[in-house]
Parts: structure tokens; sequence; C-alpha cells
């Protein structure tokens, strides 16, 4: 036998034992993930080890996404879990997905123990009511000032009541200006006042469904299905909030608008016949966007306003 052929041998040999070795081995399996669908949890309850009690039938490590101490937005959110066992020789790592849902409460509380209620328009949650804080979400106490000289002079966060009247304070709620808006803190955490984008969004929405009063999905006619039936003025003008034409459409939206009147450089005009609300968009230096109706015209206006002025404020979800 020559020495190549001695060579062939061996190396056949060689490759039958490390085929014997491989067909030992047993392929690696997949750990059983057991974790099933919490309960329905509140917003702004925080994720415990209550949600995240994922087992297994091996040892291992448990990862998830979002871990304990995340909030939640509203709806069917999901819980994601990667398993990494003790022995990765033979079990795999696995991953598994769940969902949680989250409940809006039936108010939102702001840092002064006011509730809010709110409404769903499409995929954007609103407050039904007009925001009444003295205070940012984080505790800074935001300037009340009574006096109009001074209020138009003032550049840093402000509020006031319509006519100083705190009846106007519990019908309307209060006017700030737009440096309190510019914090982004003036809403609940979780919450901020809507940008110019996130009101048009609602509008156009709200459109193309036959919101307007005369139930067309064409141009701008909703400030009926936006008010309430009470406090605005009566006005003789076809579709308009203050009239008692189209019930069915009066606050079809539940946006709940009522006619707090505004502060601007003349003084305070009055509620009954108009409203106006701050956006987060600020335009230039001086001014910035806001939406406004009014008892006379069947439309919801969009404009922009020195930043110094009075408007109400309302509230959005962050997504």
């Amino acid at each position: 036998m020559n020495f190549k052929t001695v060579l062939l041998i061996f190396f056949g040999i060689i490759s039958m034992l490390f085929i014997a070795c491989e067909e030992k081995v047993a392929p690696k399996v997949d750990p059983i993930i057991t974790w099933a669908t919490p309960d329905t949890i509140m917003l702004g309850d925080t994720i415990t080890e209550v949600q995240l009690n994922a087992t297994s039938n091996v040892p291992g490590l448990f990862q998830y996404q979002p871990d304990v101490g995340a909030v939640l937005n509203v709806g069917w959110r999901p819980l994601r879990v990667s398993f990494i066992p003790d022995d990765t020789l033979q079990y795999n790592i696995v991953n598994k997905e769940i969902a949680i849902y989250v409940q809006l409460p039936e108010y939102i509380v702001d840092i002064d123990s006011n509730k809010y209620k709110t409404v769903s328009i499409g995929p954007q949650i609103w407050f039904a009511e007009n925001l009444k804080t003295s205070r940012l979400n984080n505790g800074t106490p935001i300037e009340y000032i009574s006096d109009l000289n001074i209020w138009l002079d003032t550049e840093t966060p402000a509020y006031c009541f319509n006519d100083n009247d705190t009846i106007n304070r519990n019908l309307y709620g209060a006017l700030y200006n737009w440096y309190s808006v510019e914090t982004q803190d003036l809403c609940p955490s979780g919450w901020h006042v809507a940008t110019n984008e996130e009101w048009q969004a609602m509008v156009s929405y709200l459109i193309e469904l036959g919101y307007n009063y005369d139930g067309s999905s064409e141009g701008n006619k909703l400030a009926k299905a936006l008010a309430t039936d009470t406090g605005w003025v009566a006005i003789d003008n076809e579709g308009v909030p203050g009239n008692t034409d189209y019930p069915n459409f009066q606050n079809m939206t539940g946006f709940s608008a009522l006619p707090g009147g505004y502060r601007d450089g003349t003084g305070d005009i009055g509620p009954g016949g108009t409203t106006r609300w701050w956006t987060a968009t600020s335009e230039a230096e001086k001014t910035a966007y806001y939406w406004g109706m009014t008892s006379r015209d069947v439309k919801i206006f969009n404009a922009s306003f020195g930043k110094a002025v009075g408007f109400s404020v309302r509230c959005i979800l962050d997504k």
C-alpha cells in the first residue's frame, strides 16, 4: 500500500468521524414563553412587573421593551420581550410580543387639580374644555396680570380671566399669552398645545366627513359642529353657532367650543360673540398662529396675532 492510499484512507476516516459527531449533536430548540395579555391600564399609569411577567420553561434572562417605568399612549400598545436562555447550546434566543390597552380616564387632571373632559376626533384626542391652570406642569407659577398695559408689555408667561372675573374663568377657562405656550409645559404631562398643523388636520378631517352644518364636504362651515348650544349670541345668519337651525349638527363633534372672548391691545373682548385659541406654532418674532370662531360666521378661521394678546388654549394628546 503506497503512501497516497494511506492518506486517502486516513482522511476518509476523519470525515466519517466528523459526520458521526454532527449526527449526535441535537438541533437547538425554542424555549416556551408564556405571557398572557395584561389587564387594561389608565393613561398615565407606568408599566410595572405586573405587566412584564413573561415566564419560560428554561432558565434565562428576559429583556423587555418598553421596560418598567414606561408611560404609554392611549390605545392598543405593543409590549415586547427578548428571552436569552442560560444554555444557548441547546436553546435559541426567542422573541415574543403581546399588546396592552391603555384607556383614557374619565377626566384629565392638571397640576392645579382642574378636571377636563376629552373628545376623540379622528386619530386625535383633544381636551373638550379650555385650559385653566395657573401653573406650568413642572410646578412653575404663571404670572396673573389684570392690568392691560402691564399685560401688553410682558414677554414672559402670563394669564388672566376675561374682564378679570373668576366667573369667566370657571365658564370659559383662562386666557394666556403666547409666551406661556412657548414654554411647552402649559398642558398636563403627556399633552401639548396643538400646533397649527394639528388644527388644520382636524378641520380637514371634519370637512371630509361631512361635518359642515349643511352636510357638505367642501368649504369650511364647521363652527356649528364645534360649538355648544349655549352662550353664543344669536345672529340671524344661517348655520352660525348661536342659531337654532340645523340642531343635529350643533356640537356634533363634541369639541364643545364656548364664546369665551379674548384680550387684545384694546382690552378684553367679552364673552358671547367669539373665541380664539393659540396654536403652538410661531409665525415670526412677535406673532403666532391661532384658530377662532365668531357667532356671525359659519367657519372656523385661521390667522396670526401678536404674541402678547390673551387667547384660550386647547390641549391635544401627544402621539
